[in-house]
This record gives C-alpha cells, structure tokens and sequence, in this order.
C-alpha cells in the first residue's frame, strides 16, 4: 500500500492542469481496485472490473467500475437504410411558392409575384406535370405565398392579406368570390402591394390540437412576427384572423409556411 500511495502522489503532482475532481477519481480507483482486488477473471480468462465491494473497497469505485463495464458492452446502433423514390427533379414552374394537396387534383403549385398566378398540377407519386394554368388575380396581389385546401375549396393567401377562393372545375380552377382581406386594413398595405404588414409566408387548414390555437378552421403563418395567427370562419362563410388568438413560434422573419399533420400538430 505504501508503494501504492506514493505512485498516486507522483500521479497528481503530475496532473496539475487537471481538475481536482478528476484526479481524485483516478486515485479513488487505483485505491479501490487495490483493496478490492481490483478485477476478477472469467471463465475465459478474461478480466472485468469487479462489480461487487469487497472489504475495505469503495462502493463509488465499484460502481464507476461496473457503469464503465456495462458502456463498454453496449450494442453497436443500426444504420438506418433510406432508398430513394424515383421523382421529378424539377418543375417547370418559374419561383414556385405556395403548395397545396388536393385530393381530386393532385399536388397544386403556384408561382411567386409577377407570374399572374400560373400553377401545375403534379402526381404526388412521381412529380409528373398533368395540368398547367392560371388561377384568377383581378383585384388581387398575385403574390401567392399560401395554399390551402379544405373540401373542394382551394385557397390562395397573398402576402398583403388577401385572400382568394377557387372551386375544382374542368381542366381548372374558378374563383367563387372576389378576393377579399383576412383582417382590419394594414398600414401601408394595398390591394396590389406585398411584403407588407403582417407579409404572410403560409396557410394552412385543419383540426389543430394546441391548445393556444384549439377551435381555429387554420393558421395563417405571418413571416414578420413570426407568429401562428388563428384564422376563424364568419357566417357569411369568410376566413377571417381572431387577431387576439396568435401563437409566437420563431424570431421575425423566419417563417416561410406551415402545415397540420394528422394528429393535429402544427409543422
């Protein structure tokens, strides 16, 4: 023990940039393992640390011994294996924006401002174009940013708060109203101008199940704010945002859309 002692001594002067915390375990180990018998030998001949104290052992050593025993012996992770679907890797779609599902058309994606409101419609399996058009602007932005569907309505959100809704018809869409705002006048924000005000980024429809947004048809995503804004259905049928029903989710400016899944999470 005395020779035993003396070796820990060198060991800590020699260590001086380590923490005191550390070089005490060190010691505490040798010390245990000493009394203890240190390790013990398997049928194989083989030695693991000895779990078990023995008399005049330190049950901190043994079990440091054992944890570090039982870490070495851990399974090795699987790698998990991802195979790619063969997809479309473009679209011929000039600054494609919003997106939307829907389930008697297919994947529909509109172009950003300054297209006039031109879509396609995409097979959610491949990627493949099978229609191409316009969606109605008069009165309206076409600075699409969010797309929607709920029943056999699609609905257009423009980045100024416009809103546009458009029945499935054939070989198209028609709009079944003019567009109108989701909420109160925005300071600087006209019919025609975007970016602007609240500049919303997304849209998306469905059961919500947080609570903060519990009752609410959807959210309209506000880029600005970078918050989740309740979106409520008037009698008339309107969309409109319960301004005193929003939801903080990211700094400013972050926020690019949003979507529902099943469960009702809001992604």
């Amino acid at each position: 023990m005395l020779s035993l002692a003396m070796l820990s001594l060198a060991m800590l002067s020699s260590m001086r940039r380590m923490r005191m915390r550390n070089a005490a375990i060190i010691v505490g180990l040798m010390m245990g393992a000493a009394a203890s018998g240190g390790c013990r030998t398997n049928e194989n001949g083989s030695a693991t640390p000895n779990a078990t104290p023995g008399k005049g052992s330190n049950p901190r050593t043994a079990i440091l011994a054992q944890e570090t025993h039982q870490t070495e012996n851990k399974p090795t992770p699987m790698t998990a294996q991802c195979e790619a679907i063969p997809f479309a890797a473009n679209v011929e779609l000039a600054e494609a924006s919003g997106t939307a599902f829907f389930e008697d058309a297919g994947l529909v994606v509109v172009s950003d401002s300054g297209h006039n409101g031109r879509y396609r419609i995409l097979d959610p399996s491949s990627g493949r174009s099978i229609e191409h058009g316009k969606l109605e602007v008069g009165g309206s932005s076409d600075d699409f940013e969010g797309l929607s569907v709920s029943g056999q309505t699609l609905y257009a959100l423009t980045s100024n708060g416009m809103l546009s809704e458009y029945a499935r018809v054939s070989n198209g869409f028609k709009r079944k109203r003019k567009p109108y705002p989701i909420g109160p006048p925005q300071p600087g924000c006209l019919a025609r101008k975007y970016n602007c005000g609240a500049n919303y980024e997304g849209m998306c429809l469905g059961s919500i199940s947080n609570q903060a947004l519990a009752g609410c048809e959807g959210v309209a995503v506000s880029k600005r704010r970078g918050t989740l804004v309740c979106l409520i259905k008037k009698a008339d049928g309107r969309l409109a945002i319960a301004n005193n029903r929003t939801l903080k989710v990211a700094m400013p400016e972050t926020l690019s859309g949003c979507s529902i899944a099943q469960a009702g999470s809001v992604w």
